[in-house]
């Protein structure tokens, strides 16, 4: 693959201008201005590409299912930009195939400098990626953790990875559930056989039964010819159901029933067909919430939960940074052609100070960033993002205060801050308070998500949803504290 076309959507062309205005003229660059997403779906399908860079306020219909069918139109890489107090889901972007989130609120020189480097490190690796196998063979010994908890994992892993058995894999969003998933079934007996993932969240009910068992033509409006099922496609392999609790519960009767007996029975088909396939299953859900409220069948529980794997959180497993950190930029330099080495002891000592709410997955965007960035050999506290220097420590004191700020006298990162712009440094501040407020409030009221929430005058569900995206979990705050009685305002 060689880098034809640079192409840059901006409504008023003002990001494309500002890009233009920083690259060298050997990058051809395309631009339109477009005003919807469909439009420009169309645009991408007609013109050959290799790096799309978005301005999330140009496409309104942004989402991770746009940046999934935009990749799967040429397999390209696309670069999002969000603005400082976006709403945008940084991890959902990531998640669905998106090189980088990034600041559009970079000034004109970095921005240049960041597409810049990624133009050449395309060219530059394109030989390399082409070279490379669709399905890395990941293997369980890849994990070098010093973590206690985690090395009891992995050495359940290991006596599984052998078996049969079915799995359950539970965890945070980024934790590594799909990874872990496919160590397993490389060095298990099925390794040569297909491994094959279904993103339960991606699909709507309407394609999710089709996605997992197939369908006849004329089995419905649309069903134009015959398609094979993902436990076909699997058969003799591993299937991986990702965010499993977000199947309905009706076709999750069709799926016990798909596990138990080991046949499927596509739409419009009057015949079941036999599949040999292990089940590996992924929740980032809370299991017993989920039973509770009957979004998960009990029976298709008890038949998934035969081997559970909780993975950890990152912030529950410090001592592990610095080694993600270094594979993390390894692989990011292989990835894009950098010669980026390593990285400064100070930098280093904000990625094992900071919570990681977004767990492995946010740290490698991290790094990729911050090696797409690096203007020198070493990754410095200038090539990290604001948020991660606000951000306070896992175990830091719960009260706002002064502390949330950098101390001019003993904080290395003081001048980092002072070389970023206001807006940068106004948000990170921001995230940092409602971090700190959330766990606060959530200390106080002993995990009580519904006395919480009543306090912070929010509806449960939006506090629930900051929590996800801080990363925190109402277990880690329950205990035996009094009942403090409601303010008189949160009535």
């Amino acid at each position: 693959m060689l880098l034809r076309t640079l192409l840059v959507t901006a409504i008023g062309s003002t990001l494309a201008a500002r890009v233009r205005s920083q690259l060298e003229t050997s990058v051809e660059i395309f631009i339109e201005q477009l005003s919807d997403g469909p439009a420009l779906q169309r645009q991408l399908a007609r013109e050959p590409w290799d790096l799309l860079l978005v301005d999330a306020e140009s496409v309104p219909a942004l989402s991770p299912a746009w940046v999934r069918k935009a990749r799967a139109i040429d397999e390209a890489e696309v670069v999002v930009l969000v603005s400082a107090d976006s709403n945008a889901d940084r991890a959902a972007l990531l998640e669905a195939g998106a090189l980088a989130v990034i600041e559009s609120g970079l000034d004109d020189a970095t921005l240049g400098t960041l597409v810049r480097n990624i133009a050449d490190r395309l060219l530059a690796s394109a030989l390399l990626r082409l070279s490379h196998l669709p399905n890395s063979r990941y293997r369980l010994s890849d994990y070098a953790s010093g973590s206690p908890v985690m090395r009891k994992l992995l050495a359940t892993a290991r006596r599984v990875a052998a078996t049969d058995s079915t799995l359950l894999i539970l965890g945070e969003t980024g934790v590594g559930k799909g990874l872990l998933a496919r160590s397993i079934h490389n060095e298990g007996p099925r390794a040569a056989q297909p491994f094959v993932t279904v993103n339960c969240s991606s699909l709507p009910e309407t394609l999710l039964e089709s996605e997992l068992f197939g369908h006849t033509r004329g089995a419905f409006t649309g069903a134009s010819r015959s398609r094979r099922g993902q436990f076909e496609v699997a058969h003799g392999g591993t299937l991986f159901l990702d965010e499993i609790t977000e199947i309905p519960p009706h076709l999750q009767v069709k799926l016990l029933r798909a596990i138990e007996d080991r046949v499927v029975q596509p739409l419009g088909a009057e015949k079941e067909i036999a599949v040999d396939v292990r089940v590996i299953a992924a929740s980032n859900r809370e299991i017993e919430v989920e039973l509770r409220e009957k979004r998960l069948r009990q029976d298709l529980y008890y038949r998934l939960n035969v081997i559970p794997l909780a993975l950890p959180p990152l912030r529950e497993r410090f001592e592990d940074i610095p080694e993600l950190v270094q594979s993390s930029i390894a692989h990011a330099c292989q990835r894009f052609g950098s010669g980026v080495k390593g990285i400064e002891p100070g930098a280093l000592e904000v990625l094992t100070r900071y919570a990681w709410p977004g767990n492995i997955r946010e740290l490698r965007n991290v790094m990729e960033r911050a090696v797409l960035l690096a203007s020198g050999p070493d990754i410095t506290l200038q090539d990290l993002p604001m948020e991660l220097y606000a951000a306070p420590e896992a175990d830091a004191p719960l009260p706002l205060g002064p502390a949330v700020l950098p101390n001019a006298a003993e904080s290395p990162e003081l001048d980092a801050w002072l070389d970023r712009p206001w807006s940068e440094v106004r948000a990170a501040l921001l995230e940092a308070a409602e971090r700190r407020y959330l766990r606060g409030i959530l200390d106080r009221y002993a995990g009580r998500v519904g006395d919480a929430a009543r306090h912070a005058g929010m509806a449960p569900r939006s506090l629930f949803e900051k929590l996800r995206r801080h990363g925190l979990r109402k277990e880690e705050f329950r205990g035996p504290r009094p009942r403090p009685a409601p303010s008189a305002d949160a009535d």
